[in-house]
């Protein structure tokens, strides 16, 4: 501290405190050389240095001069350093300041040293990895979202769940990721869906300033695992689209959600929002190389799913869906797919209680239904709350048209009803006759040439897995192939569906395996599905079929077993021509089929293939134009089998209630539904086709009322073959106008206790099989669930049958069988009768065994 009566010093006064220190400071540097040089034992004229050199005492006194000028600088600067000590608060003594902070050399002679910089007071600020307005702005257009699904049968509260969103627009638009919002239940040999009951969004969750608001469904992209959101409410932010094929592996990326959900909530709010960095990993592409997944490394867990993959920038390049365990391999949907997903209810037009729309069917007069509401007859225009709607179009005649459709204002949609055209299914098991004695018809104007020497020349063919849009087929060493070996369809179409005669020719190989692998030409094909020359390399035969797109299915129309083994691994030529409706198909040259069917008109070309990977050359399509010549008579089916499972919306079911047409019956993915109680009578009948004798399996869950088959409906009268749950009675009645006759019944407990003791699952699974020969009638119902722990101790005392049914969750069987010559053939349906039912699978077939 200063003395405050001392007065102040004239500028170029010493301080007395210096004067002292360089007086002390020289006379330690005059006894420091005179102790060197007594040391060296000289006189002072004649120092010698370590090196016997002579020094004289001019240098030693330069030397001495040197010592003394860094000594007196090195004092001076001390009280700087140990103030600056001092006003840092460290609490180091000076001494262990100058030691740990002493330079490794000394600084050059005559060098200003400059005094350290001084640190700012306080802590050190920490920056984040992000902008703080980008970090404010994905927070800000962040979602947390609530979902509750419960039973379609009786609403009770089967999941709960939660996921995440962010906002895509000023107008309250959420996207977040199809399965958050979807959900179904894992039952005994299906998913059964649930009823979306509650949707919420929560915008600025976990905080003080939390906002709940109930969301509406706008529109949704299975495919992609999108969906679409929306709320009454103007956000402060929301985010932008980047262009995710900028994205290259190791590019950083955020991933913003809330992370297991409510887990880490506070009292009642909502958890806070959770942002963690990664890279791109790698970029997967499909064979046609168009970006189809994102892979980052970013740390995700479930309740991330729906929420943004963005950049630095805050524009979003990918919506998180998959997490494969704890592995840090995730994805996320590109923005390109996202895009696709707002053209179906553009960002442009308003969203909101009520849309105006226009519909128009060709030919006009057809009824609209909307989730089931009849809103009148085309062509309509109406007002409707913007939301993801089952659109039904039905007009006697016609095909009924369904379609899941998101609505929007300024929406304007017209559908084509085509001719409804029934076909009689009665299996005649023709034995095949002698190979026709025929010659080819000789080819005219070639149609199309492909010897897949291009790798891209099957990239625009559309592609068939199933039913599905999986792709399958790759082109490479000069031919087409198909790499699965899964028993599901795959097919793959080109050419022109206007196309009428021509022939069809190439070489097809099958790959050797352990299944019966088939392979063959496709003709004919349109959207309805398609005529097929096929190869079945095990049984050794050919065969010509019609595969039926709605319901799915295939039809045997004719086949010859062949004199040869089919080799595995081999080239076979295969030529199809069809000229109207005669079909001729040829093996290596030699004829082998020869057919009148009736089928389309015209229709593209394409290849098949089922259990076995197969290859494919050498494609020529040329049109024909032979002269008449003989007549042959129509082909027959052999065999048959279809199956609806509802996961497309149907168009030809038709609904009555009682002998008047109804409301269609709703549909959801994986179930057709009778949902009200009070309705008496219902029928679904599908129209497409006439059966005669056949088997029919339905699958379904039922919580109250009676359910059932239709069989042989002409329109007046039918056969049901029913079981009512709450009774658990099972019958086969013959109903005629309004008069019903039982022709048989038999009653169980059993399955009566099975469907009231299903709680909130609404019953177990109801399995029930008809089978029709000629006047004999069977029906058997079978109820299926999780097996009681108190049964399977208990299997002891069971017969061997009996053990394997309550293993398989067999918890009732009933059969009955009857006789009755009315009714021979005649259309199928579903019926219902103050019931609250789910149909869940209808499979049809000609096979006489179970």
């Amino acid at each position: 501290m200063s003395d405050p009566d001392r007065s102040p010093r004239s500028p170029g006064e010493q301080d007395p405190k210096d004067m002292g220190l360089a007086l002390r400071t020289k006379k330690r540097a005059a006894a420091m050389r005179r102790q060197a040089l007594r040391r060296t034992g000289c006189c002072p004229s004649k120092v010698v240095d370590m090196n016997g050199n002579r020094v004289t005492v001019l240098a030693c006194v330069l030397l001495a001069a040197a010592v003394l000028v860094v000594a007196i600088r090195f004092h001076a600067a001390r009280p700087a350093v140990e103030s600056a000590g001092e006003a840092r608060g460290t609490g180091e003594r000076p001494q262990e300041k100058r030691r740990r902070e002493r330079p490794a050399e000394p600084p050059p002679t005559g060098a200003e040293p400059s005094p350290p910089p001084r640190p700012p007071a306080g802590p050190v600020p920490l920056r984040p990895a992000l902008e703080t307005a980008v970090l404010d702005r994905v927070r800000n257009a962040a979602v947390f979202l609530q979902v509750k699904h419960v039973s379609y049968l009786n609403e009770k509260s089967e999941q709960e769940s939660s996921g995440s969103g962010f906002f895509v627009s000023n107008d309250g638009r959420i996207v977040t990721c199809w399965h958050v919002v979807n959900a179904q239940r894992e039952a005994p040999e299906l998913v059964i869906p649930l009823k979306l009951h509650r949707l919420e969004a929560v915008v600025d969750s976990g905080t003080r300033r939390q906002l709940l608001f109930p969301a509406r469904l706008l529109a949704a992209d299975p495919e992609s695992d999108l969906a679409l959101l929306k709320v009454d409410y103007r956000p402060e932010a929301w985010l932008e689209l980047g262009d995710s094929e900028t994205l290259m592996p190791t590019t950083p990326v955020w991933v913003l959600g809330y992370p297991l959900g409510r887990v880490f909530s506070v009292l009642q709010r909502g958890p806070e929002f959770s942002i963690n960095r990664g890279h791109v990993s790698s970029l997967r592409r499909d064979d046609l190389d168009h970006l189809d997944r994102i892979q980052f490394d970013a740390a995700v867990t479930p309740g991330n799913s729906g929420g943004p993959v963005f950049g630095e920038d805050a524009r979003v390049v990918g919506v998180a869906n998959i997490a494969v365990g704890t592995s840090r391999v995730n994805f996320a949907v590109p923005t390109s797919k996202v895009r696709q997903l707002l053209a179906a209810c553009p960002l442009e037009n308003g969203a909101g209680e009520a849309c105006s729309v226009v519909l128009e069917t060709d030919p006009s007069g057809a009824r609209v239904f909307l989730d089931g509401q009849d809103r009148g007859v085309t062509p309509l225009q109406l007002k409707a709350q913007a939301a993801r709607v089952l659109l039904q179009f039905t007009r006697p005649g016609r095909r009924s048209s369904a379609q899941w459709i998101g609505l929007y204002d300024g929406l304007k949609l017209r559908r084509e009803l085509k001719p409804l055209e029934g076909k009689a299914l009665k299996s005649a098991r023709n034995a095949a006759g002698p190979a026709p004695d025929i010659q080819p018809w000789p080819h005219g104007a070639p149609l199309l040439a492909q010897d897949f020497t291009d790798s891209r020349a099957a990239d625009t063919w559309r592609q068939n897995t199933g039913g599905g849009l999986t792709r399958s087929w790759y082109v490479e060493g000069g031919a087409l192939h198909q790499w699965s070996g899964d028993g599901l369809l795959h097919a793959i179409f080109t050419g022109d569906e206007r196309w009428t005669d021509y022939a069809l020719t190439a070489r097809v190989k099958i790959a050797t395996n352990e299944r019966d692998g088939r392979a063959g030409l496709i003709f004919r094909a349109t959207q309805d599905g398609f005529a097929l020359f096929r190869l079945h390399r095990q049984k050794r035969i050919v065969q010509l079929a019609f595969h039926s797109s709605e319901p799915f299915g295939w039809q045997v129309l004719a086949e010859r077993r062949l004199p040869i083994d089919v080799e595995g691994g081999r080239w076979y030529g295969m030529e199809v021509q069809t000229v109207g409706q005669r079909v001729r198909c040829f093996l290596d040259g030699q004829p082998v089929l020869e057919a009148v069917l009736d089928l389309a008109d015209a229709g593209g070309v394409g290849f098949y293939s089922v259990d076995a990977q197969a290859s494919f050359d050498d494609l020529r399509v040329s049109k024909l134009a032979p002269a008449g010549e003989a007549q042959v008579p129509e082909a027959t089916v052999n065999s048959f089998w279809f199956n609806e499972n509802f996961q497309r919306e149907p168009s030809y079911w038709r609904a009555f209630q009682g002998e008047a047409d109804a409301a269609p019956w709703p549909v959801v993915p994986g179930a057709c539904m009778q949902l009200d109680p009070t309705v008496r009578q219902a029928r679904n009948v599908l129209e497409r086709y006439d059966l005669h004798d056949s088997q029919v399996a339905v699958k379904a869950t039922c919580a109250e009322g009676t359910f059932g088959v239709v069989l042989r409906d002409d329109g007046q009268r039918r056969y049901v073959c029913g079981v009512d749950c709450e009774t658990g009675r099972v019958f086969i009645r013959l109903d005629q106008g309004p008069v019903r006759k039982v022709l048989v019944e038999k009653s169980d407990a059993r399955i009566r206790d099975a469907v009231q003791g299903g709680g909130a699952t609404g019953g177990p699974l109801l399995y029930l099989a008809t089978q029709q020969n000629g006047p004999e009638l069977r029906c058997r119902v079978v109820a299926i669930g999780t097996p009681d722990l108190r049964t399977l101790l208990g299997e002891g005392d069971q017969e061997p049958d009996a053990k394997a049914q309550v293993r398989m969750g067999v918890l009732a069987q009933v059969d009955v069988q009857t006789t009755d010559p009315t009714l021979t053939h005649g259309r199928l349906g579903l019926y219902a009768d103050r019931a609250r039912v789910m149909f869940h699978s209808v499979q049809v077939s000609d096979d006489g065994e179970e």
